[in-house]
């Protein structure tokens, strides 16, 4: 990632409720957010949020595109006023091990006259057991503070779980 520019921040890595990234410098023209992850909940699919400076107000807007589960069904939507952004789906424990690839990019986090919006992807693949999915989320803080914390919401990554985040020079 250095040729890019990327510099790692924090990684994070194993079984928790949540990943939480704390003291985020500022400085950076972005962020991205990558790894692999599985929920350790027993579902299929897991959808997880995220959350800004630990903000668990209505202050947040989400949209989303793509395939999800098994199903041919293009999915579609956005929403605002929810209590996080969209980050990503990600498989359940359910099927048994199948990690999810996420990138997220974050964009305007210390930029005091902007919105914080991130938008990303995320892909999971369970084979023959189905439960595929492809999908573009994203999501926006309405506040235009400086982001110095980003919080997963229902993740529940399980034990072979990673995230790291970068700063982008």
């Amino acid at each position: 990632m250095a040729a890019n520019n990327w510099i790692p921040i924090e990684s994070l890595s194993g079984a928790s409720a949540n990943y939480s990234f704390t003291s985020i410098p500022s400085g950076y023209k972005s962020l991205i957010l990558k790894g692999s992850v599985q929920s350790a909940t027993n579902t299929f699919m897991q959808i997880c949020s995220m959350r800004c400076n630990s903000d668990t107000g209505t202050n947040y807007g989400y949209g989303e595109f793509g395939y999800r589960e098994n199903t041919t069904t293009l999915r579609t939507g956005m929403w605002d006023n929810g209590d996080g952004g969209y980050l990503c789906q990600i498989g359940g424990s359910y099927l048994g091990d199948w990690l999810s690839h996420v990138e997220i990019h974050i964009f305007g986090y210390d930029n005091t006259d902007r919105y914080t919006q991130w938008v990303g992807t995320s892909s999971t693949g369970a084979g023959a057991q189905g439960y595929n999915s492809t999908a573009f989320y994203s999501g926006y803080w309405k506040d235009t503070s400086v982001v110095t914390q980003l919080d997963t919401v229902n993740m529940n990554p399980d034990a072979d779980s990673r995230l790291t985040l970068y700063g982008r020079k």
